[in-house]
């Protein structure tokens, strides 16, 4: 329980920092690709090497199956779902889709893994108390950006997305990709509509 708390702590604090490098413009779509290619070297490398700093930060944030199998899985998919968001959306939309993975994913999983007791009907891997604090959580993150009433839509898109089960063939789509596409994509929309 407090790795997974430690881990969405994580989560949350590397999206905020996301954000305040991209909106005031220190960090572009290059500097994600840059750390997602450092990533999944340095992933390697914990994998067949003990790699000072970044092992014993394994031991303590990452999943022990995952250190086994995908070293880093969770922060290298959530530096491609930011970077993706950056590089496909305008400013505005990546960094809400940014923003809301940051907050409403992290709240989904820490309520639906240790306070959940209905199982989501399109996820039973997932529970319906998840489901509403992702939403709850959602929409303050997306009124940092947007106004309330498309907060409210991007945020319950978001919260549907993030509890489904989205694969791609037998590949499963992790939501640290999905949410900030997702996110960014209903964002603009939402943008197209005046």
């Amino acid at each position: 329980m407090e790795r997974e708390v430690r881990r969405k702590i994580v989560h949350m604090l590397l999206g905020v920092v996301f954000v305040l490098l991209v909106y005031f413009g220190v960090f572009e779509g290059i500097h994600f690709v840059l750390l997602f290619f450092i990533g999944i070297i340095i992933s390697w490398l914990c994998r067949h090497f003990y790699v000072p700093v970044f092992s014993p930060m394994l031991e303590i944030f990452e999943r022990p199956e995952e250190i086994r199998t995908f070293p880093g899985k969770g922060a290298i998919t959530f530096v491609a779902g930011c970077g993706l968001a950056v590089l496909l959306f305008s400013k505005l939309a990546a960094l809400t889709g940014i923003m809301v993975l940051s907050l409403a994913d992290a709240a989904s999983l820490i309520v639906g893994k240790f306070f959940g007791r209905l199982v989501h009907p399109l996820n039973p891997n997932k529970h319906l108390e998840g489901l509403i604090a992702g939403f709850v959580f959602g929409v303050p993150a997306a009124m940092v950006f947007l106004p309330t009433i498309r907060a409210f839509i991007v945020a319950a898109f978001a919260a549907l997305v993030e509890t489904m089960n989205i694969r791609f063939g037998s590949l499963r789509i992790d939501d640290n990709l999905s949410v900030p596409l997702a996110t960014g994509l209903i964002t603009t929309l939402l943008l197209l509509v005046h």
